[in-house]
Protein backbone atom coordinates (compact mmCIF):
# COMPACT_ATOMS: atom_id res chain seq x y z
CA UNK A 1 0.00 0.00 0.00
CA UNK A 2 1.32 3.47 -0.89
CA UNK A 3 1.89 6.18 1.72
CA UNK A 4 -0.98 8.19 0.26
CA UNK A 5 -3.22 5.12 0.33
CA UNK A 6 -2.34 4.52 3.97
CA UNK A 7 -3.13 8.14 4.84
CA UNK A 8 -6.48 7.86 3.05
CA UNK A 9 -7.36 4.76 5.08
CA UNK A 10 -6.35 6.44 8.35
CA UNK A 11 -8.35 9.52 7.40
CA UNK A 12 -11.39 7.35 6.70
CA UNK A 13 -11.02 5.66 10.09
CA UNK A 14 -10.89 9.05 11.85
CA UNK A 15 -13.92 10.26 9.88
CA UNK A 16 -15.90 7.14 10.82
CA UNK A 17 -14.91 7.41 14.48
CA UNK A 18 -15.91 11.09 14.59
CA UNK A 19 -19.31 10.23 13.12
CA UNK A 20 -19.78 7.32 15.55
CA UNK A 21 -18.86 9.57 18.49
CA UNK A 22 -21.47 12.16 17.50
CA UNK A 23 -24.08 9.47 16.91
CA UNK A 24 -23.49 7.92 20.34
CA UNK A 25 -23.62 11.34 22.02
CA UNK A 26 -26.98 12.03 20.37
CA UNK A 27 -28.25 8.58 21.37
CA UNK A 28 -27.34 9.30 25.00
CA UNK A 29 -28.89 12.80 24.78
CA UNK A 30 -25.59 14.51 25.52
CA UNK A 31 -25.46 18.24 24.88
CA UNK A 32 -21.64 18.38 24.93
CA UNK A 33 -18.69 16.13 24.13
CA UNK A 34 -15.48 17.01 26.02
CA UNK A 35 -11.97 16.05 24.85
CA UNK A 36 -9.79 16.35 27.97
CA UNK A 37 -6.04 15.64 27.73
CA UNK A 38 -4.76 13.58 30.66
CA UNK A 39 -1.20 12.28 30.58
CA UNK A 40 -0.66 10.29 27.39
CA UNK A 41 -4.31 10.00 26.45
CA UNK A 42 -7.49 11.96 25.81
CA UNK A 43 -10.47 11.23 28.04
CA UNK A 44 -13.87 11.71 26.39
CA UNK A 45 -16.83 12.87 28.48
CA UNK A 46 -20.51 13.20 27.58
CA UNK A 47 -22.30 16.09 29.29
CA UNK A 48 -26.06 15.87 29.85
CA UNK A 49 -28.29 18.23 31.82
CA UNK A 50 -27.63 16.36 35.05
CA UNK A 51 -24.32 14.52 34.67
CA UNK A 52 -20.85 14.49 33.10
CA UNK A 53 -19.77 10.94 32.34
CA UNK A 54 -16.55 9.43 30.98
CA UNK A 55 -17.27 7.31 27.90
CA UNK A 56 -13.92 6.59 26.22
CA UNK A 57 -10.17 7.15 26.14
CA UNK A 58 -7.84 7.59 23.15
CA UNK A 59 -4.06 7.84 22.73
CA UNK A 60 -2.92 11.47 22.48
CA UNK A 61 -2.09 11.37 18.77
CA UNK A 62 -5.42 9.72 17.93
CA UNK A 63 -7.28 12.34 19.96
CA UNK A 64 -5.37 15.12 18.19
CA UNK A 65 -6.42 13.73 14.81
CA UNK A 66 -10.06 13.60 15.91
CA UNK A 67 -9.91 17.22 17.04
CA UNK A 68 -8.19 18.18 13.77
CA UNK A 69 -11.00 16.48 11.85
CA UNK A 70 -13.64 18.47 13.74
CA UNK A 71 -11.61 21.65 13.11
CA UNK A 72 -11.62 20.86 9.39
CA UNK A 73 -15.40 20.41 9.43
CA UNK A 74 -15.71 23.73 11.31
CA UNK A 75 -13.49 25.54 8.77
CA UNK A 76 -10.85 26.30 11.39
CA UNK A 77 -7.06 26.19 11.15
CA UNK A 78 -6.21 22.52 11.77
CA UNK A 79 -2.54 23.36 12.41
CA UNK A 80 -3.22 25.98 15.11
CA UNK A 81 -3.28 24.76 18.71
CA UNK A 82 -1.64 27.74 20.48
CA UNK A 83 -4.78 29.92 20.48
CA UNK A 84 -8.47 29.28 21.20
CA UNK A 85 -10.67 28.72 18.16
CA UNK A 86 -14.42 28.35 17.71
CA UNK A 87 -16.52 27.32 14.74
CA UNK A 88 -19.51 25.24 13.72
CA UNK A 89 -20.69 22.68 11.20
CA UNK A 90 -23.81 20.66 10.40
CA UNK A 91 -24.20 16.89 10.36
CA UNK A 92 -27.17 14.73 9.38
CA UNK A 93 -27.52 11.66 11.59
CA UNK A 94 -30.47 9.26 11.32
CA UNK A 95 -32.25 11.69 8.98
CA UNK A 96 -32.04 14.56 11.45
CA UNK A 97 -29.78 17.58 11.00
CA UNK A 98 -27.68 18.75 13.94
CA UNK A 99 -25.68 21.92 14.46
CA UNK A 100 -22.34 21.20 16.12
CA UNK A 101 -20.27 23.98 17.68
CA UNK A 102 -16.58 23.39 18.29
CA UNK A 103 -14.53 25.29 20.86
CA UNK A 104 -10.82 24.60 21.40
CA UNK A 105 -8.53 25.69 24.22
CA UNK A 106 -4.70 25.60 24.28
CA UNK A 107 -4.38 23.68 27.55
CA UNK A 108 -1.05 22.29 28.80
CA UNK A 109 0.43 20.08 27.47
CA UNK A 110 -2.19 19.31 24.82
CA UNK A 111 -5.19 21.09 23.33
CA UNK A 112 -8.64 20.61 24.88
CA UNK A 113 -11.88 20.71 22.89
CA UNK A 114 -15.65 20.76 23.42
CA UNK A 115 -18.41 19.95 20.94
CA UNK A 116 -21.88 21.41 21.58
CA UNK A 117 -24.62 19.41 19.79
CA UNK A 118 -28.02 20.93 18.98
CA UNK A 119 -30.84 19.55 16.88
CA UNK A 120 -31.45 21.80 13.88
CA UNK A 121 -35.18 21.70 14.39
CA UNK A 122 -37.78 24.26 13.46
CA UNK A 123 -37.49 27.47 15.42
CA UNK A 124 -39.40 27.23 18.70
CA UNK A 125 -42.00 30.03 18.80
CA UNK A 126 -41.96 32.50 21.67
CA UNK A 127 -45.30 31.31 23.04
CA UNK A 128 -43.87 27.81 23.60
CA UNK A 129 -40.84 29.12 25.48
CA UNK A 130 -42.78 31.72 27.47
CA UNK A 131 -45.64 29.28 28.07
CA UNK A 132 -47.01 31.15 31.09
CA UNK A 133 -49.27 34.05 30.16
CA UNK A 134 -47.42 36.60 32.32
CA UNK A 135 -44.06 35.61 30.83
CA UNK A 136 -45.34 35.92 27.28
CA UNK A 137 -47.05 39.26 27.86
CA UNK A 138 -43.95 40.69 29.56
CA UNK A 139 -41.65 39.64 26.71
CA UNK A 140 -44.03 40.92 24.03
CA UNK A 141 -44.18 44.26 25.85
CA UNK A 142 -40.38 44.45 25.84
CA UNK A 143 -40.23 43.56 22.14
CA UNK A 144 -42.58 46.44 21.35
CA UNK A 145 -40.10 48.93 22.86
CA UNK A 146 -38.35 51.18 20.36
CA UNK A 147 -35.07 51.13 22.26
CA UNK A 148 -33.43 49.71 25.35
CA UNK A 149 -31.42 46.75 26.62
CA UNK A 150 -32.73 43.30 27.58
CA UNK A 151 -30.36 40.67 28.99
CA UNK A 152 -30.68 36.89 29.26
CA UNK A 153 -28.64 34.76 31.66
CA UNK A 154 -28.60 31.14 32.75
CA UNK A 155 -26.39 28.08 32.95
CA UNK A 156 -24.81 26.55 29.86
CA UNK A 157 -27.26 24.47 27.83
CA UNK A 158 -30.46 25.98 29.22
CA UNK A 159 -31.59 27.47 25.91
CA UNK A 160 -30.59 31.13 26.18
CA UNK A 161 -29.80 31.42 22.47
CA UNK A 162 -33.03 29.62 21.57
CA UNK A 163 -34.95 32.22 23.56
CA UNK A 164 -33.13 35.09 21.83
CA UNK A 165 -33.91 33.55 18.44
CA UNK A 166 -37.58 33.22 19.39
CA UNK A 167 -37.71 36.87 20.47
CA UNK A 168 -35.97 37.99 17.26
CA UNK A 169 -38.35 35.87 15.18
CA UNK A 170 -41.35 37.48 16.89
CA UNK A 171 -39.97 40.97 16.20
CA UNK A 172 -39.62 40.15 12.49
CA UNK A 173 -42.79 38.18 11.83
CA UNK A 174 -45.22 40.04 14.07
CA UNK A 175 -43.92 43.61 13.98
CA UNK A 176 -41.95 43.60 10.70
CA UNK A 177 -38.81 44.96 12.35
CA UNK A 178 -35.32 44.87 10.85
CA UNK A 179 -33.36 42.41 13.01
CA UNK A 180 -29.61 41.76 12.87
CA UNK A 181 -27.67 39.21 14.92
CA UNK A 182 -23.99 39.11 15.88
CA UNK A 183 -22.90 35.61 16.90
CA UNK A 184 -19.81 33.53 17.70
CA UNK A 185 -20.48 31.36 15.75
CA UNK A 186 -23.91 31.50 14.07
CA UNK A 187 -25.79 28.69 15.81
CA UNK A 188 -28.79 28.42 13.50
CA UNK A 189 -29.25 29.94 10.07
CA UNK A 190 -32.54 31.79 9.81
CA UNK A 191 -33.39 33.31 6.41
CA UNK A 192 -35.54 36.14 7.78
CA UNK A 193 -32.72 37.48 10.00
CA UNK A 194 -29.56 39.24 8.86
CA UNK A 195 -26.91 37.21 10.69
CA UNK A 196 -23.27 38.20 11.13
CA UNK A 197 -20.50 35.96 12.50
CA UNK A 198 -17.57 37.36 14.45
CA UNK A 199 -14.08 36.27 13.43
CA UNK A 200 -11.35 37.12 15.93
CA UNK A 201 -8.66 35.80 13.59
CA UNK A 202 -9.55 38.61 11.20
CA UNK A 203 -9.83 41.20 14.00
CA UNK A 204 -13.61 41.23 13.59
CA UNK A 205 -14.87 40.73 17.12
CA UNK A 206 -18.08 41.77 18.88
CA UNK A 207 -16.96 45.38 19.25
CA UNK A 208 -16.05 45.80 15.55
CA UNK A 209 -19.12 43.90 14.41
CA UNK A 210 -21.49 45.91 16.56
CA UNK A 211 -20.08 49.23 15.39
CA UNK A 212 -20.38 48.10 11.76
CA UNK A 213 -23.96 46.88 12.27
CA UNK A 214 -25.10 50.27 13.55
CA UNK A 215 -24.41 51.74 10.10
CA UNK A 216 -27.09 49.41 8.68
CA UNK A 217 -29.77 50.96 10.92
CA UNK A 218 -31.28 47.82 12.50
CA UNK A 219 -34.37 48.10 14.69
CA UNK A 220 -33.33 45.13 16.82
CA UNK A 221 -29.79 43.90 17.54
CA UNK A 222 -29.20 40.42 18.96
CA UNK A 223 -25.77 39.85 20.54
CA UNK A 224 -24.58 36.32 21.24
CA UNK A 225 -22.84 37.52 24.39
CA UNK A 226 -21.62 40.65 26.17
CA UNK A 227 -18.29 39.62 27.65
CA UNK A 228 -16.07 42.67 27.31
CA UNK A 229 -16.20 46.23 28.63
CA UNK A 230 -16.00 47.84 25.18
CA UNK A 231 -18.85 45.68 23.86
CA UNK A 232 -20.98 46.55 26.91
CA UNK A 233 -20.47 50.29 26.34
CA UNK A 234 -21.23 50.02 22.61
CA UNK A 235 -24.37 47.98 23.34
CA UNK A 236 -25.59 50.58 25.84
CA UNK A 237 -24.95 53.40 23.36
CA UNK A 238 -26.94 51.50 20.75
CA UNK A 239 -29.76 50.97 23.24
CA UNK A 240 -29.85 54.71 23.93
CA UNK A 241 -29.97 55.73 20.27
CA UNK A 242 -33.04 54.03 18.87
CA UNK A 243 -32.14 50.33 18.93
CA UNK A 244 -33.59 47.44 20.91
CA UNK A 245 -30.62 45.33 22.04
CA UNK A 246 -31.10 41.72 23.16
CA UNK A 247 -28.07 39.88 24.54
CA UNK A 248 -26.81 37.16 26.86
CA UNK A 249 -24.46 37.86 29.74
CA UNK A 250 -22.85 35.57 32.32
CA UNK A 251 -24.19 36.05 35.84
CA UNK A 252 -24.74 33.82 38.86
CA UNK A 253 -28.12 35.39 39.63
CA UNK A 254 -30.90 37.39 38.00
CA UNK A 255 -30.15 40.75 39.62
CA UNK A 256 -26.49 39.90 39.04
CA UNK A 257 -26.93 40.97 35.40
CA UNK A 258 -27.12 44.57 36.66
CA UNK A 259 -23.97 44.19 38.76
CA UNK A 260 -22.26 42.58 35.77
CA UNK A 261 -22.97 45.64 33.64
CA UNK A 262 -21.77 47.91 36.44
CA UNK A 263 -18.57 45.83 36.58
CA UNK A 264 -18.12 46.61 32.88
CA UNK A 265 -17.99 50.30 33.82
CA UNK A 266 -21.54 51.29 32.87
CA UNK A 267 -22.69 54.06 35.21
CA UNK A 268 -25.66 53.41 37.49
CA UNK A 269 -27.78 56.20 35.95
CA UNK A 270 -26.98 55.17 32.39
CA UNK A 271 -27.89 51.57 33.16
CA UNK A 272 -31.15 52.63 34.79
CA UNK A 273 -32.07 54.67 31.70
CA UNK A 274 -31.21 51.79 29.35
CA UNK A 275 -32.39 48.56 31.00
CA UNK A 276 -35.76 47.19 29.95
CA UNK A 277 -35.26 44.04 31.97
CA UNK A 278 -33.78 40.58 31.94
CA UNK A 279 -34.50 36.93 32.55
CA UNK A 280 -32.77 33.86 33.86
CA UNK A 281 -33.63 30.53 32.28
CA UNK A 282 -33.56 26.98 33.63
CA UNK A 283 -34.82 23.65 32.28
CA UNK A 284 -37.20 21.46 34.27
CA UNK A 285 -38.21 17.89 33.48
CA UNK A 286 -41.80 17.36 32.37
CA UNK A 287 -42.30 13.71 31.50
CA UNK A 288 -39.66 12.74 28.93
CA UNK A 289 -39.04 16.34 27.90
CA UNK A 290 -37.28 19.39 29.29
CA UNK A 291 -39.37 22.51 29.70
CA UNK A 292 -37.99 26.05 30.04
CA UNK A 293 -38.71 27.98 33.22
CA UNK A 294 -38.24 31.74 33.10
CA UNK A 295 -37.71 34.17 35.95
CA UNK A 296 -38.18 37.74 34.76
CA UNK A 297 -36.71 40.99 35.98
CA UNK A 298 -38.85 43.82 34.62
CA UNK A 299 -41.34 46.45 35.69
CA UNK A 300 -41.69 46.58 39.48
CA UNK A 301 -39.03 43.92 40.15
CA UNK A 302 -36.50 45.82 38.01
CA UNK A 303 -37.26 49.06 39.88
CA UNK A 304 -36.77 47.24 43.20
CA UNK A 305 -33.45 45.79 42.02
CA UNK A 306 -32.14 49.25 41.14
CA UNK A 307 -33.35 50.64 44.48
CA UNK A 308 -31.54 47.85 46.31
CA UNK A 309 -28.31 48.61 44.43
CA UNK A 310 -28.74 52.29 45.30
CA UNK A 311 -29.26 51.51 49.00
CA UNK A 312 -26.20 49.25 49.08
CA UNK A 313 -24.11 51.89 47.33
CA UNK A 314 -25.17 54.59 49.80
CA UNK A 315 -24.51 52.27 52.76
CA UNK A 316 -21.07 51.41 51.39
CA UNK A 317 -20.22 55.09 50.84
CA UNK A 318 -21.29 55.91 54.41
CA UNK A 319 -19.12 53.09 55.74
CA UNK A 320 -16.13 54.40 53.79
CA UNK A 321 -16.78 57.96 55.05
CA UNK A 322 -17.12 56.70 58.62
CA UNK A 323 -13.85 54.75 58.39
CA UNK A 324 -12.08 57.80 56.94
CA UNK A 325 -13.45 60.01 59.75
CA UNK A 326 -12.27 57.53 62.40
CA UNK A 327 -8.81 57.48 60.83
CA UNK A 328 -8.65 61.30 61.04
CA UNK A 329 -9.70 61.24 64.73
CA UNK A 330 -7.14 58.53 65.51
CA UNK A 331 -4.43 60.57 63.79
CA UNK A 332 -5.34 63.66 65.87
CA UNK A 333 -5.26 61.64 69.10
CA UNK A 334 -1.87 60.27 68.16
CA UNK A 335 -0.49 63.78 67.53
CA UNK A 336 -1.97 65.06 70.82
CA UNK A 337 -0.28 62.25 72.78
CA UNK A 338 3.00 62.93 71.01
Amino acid sequence: MSVKGGEDVEGKVIEQKAYALLKEAIKQRASDVHFVPAGEQYTIYFQTVATRRMVDQFPIEYGKRLIAHFKFLSRLDVTESRYPQSGAFERTIDEKTYNVRLSTLPAFPHESAVLRIQLQEQLIPLERIAWKKQWYESLVSILRAKQGLFLVTGATGTGKTTTLYAMADYAVRTDGRHVMTLEDPIERRLPHLLQVEVNDQRQFGYEEGLRAMLRHVPDVIVLGEIREEKVAHTAVRAALTGHLVLATVHSSSLDGILYRMLDFGISFELLRQTMLGGLTQTLHKKGDHLRPHLTLLCGHSLTEAFQQIERRTIARERTVESMAFEQVIDAKRHRTRA
